[in-house]
């Protein structure tokens, strides 16, 4: 994961996202670009990490050999 709304750039550092996004089914095989909405979570919530994504928009998604 990047964020911004820069080009995706190969040589700049990613970030893994272990939650889900709501509203977004991955299928493997596929490279993503999303509009997406991050909120701090209910701290109350345990188990889940601080923030909940939510799909805005499904921007491109190219199948990748």
């Amino acid at each position: 994961m990047q964020y911004g709304d820069r080009p995706v750039a190969p040589q700049a550092p990613w970030e893994n996202l272990s939650d889900t996004i709501t509203g977004f089914s991955f299928e493997k095989g596929n490279l993503y670009k999303l509009k997406i909405t991050r909120s701090p979570r209910d701290t109350a919530t345990r188990g889940f990490g601080p923030y909940v994504f939510k799909m805005k928009e499904l921007m491109e998604k190219v199948p990748q050999k």
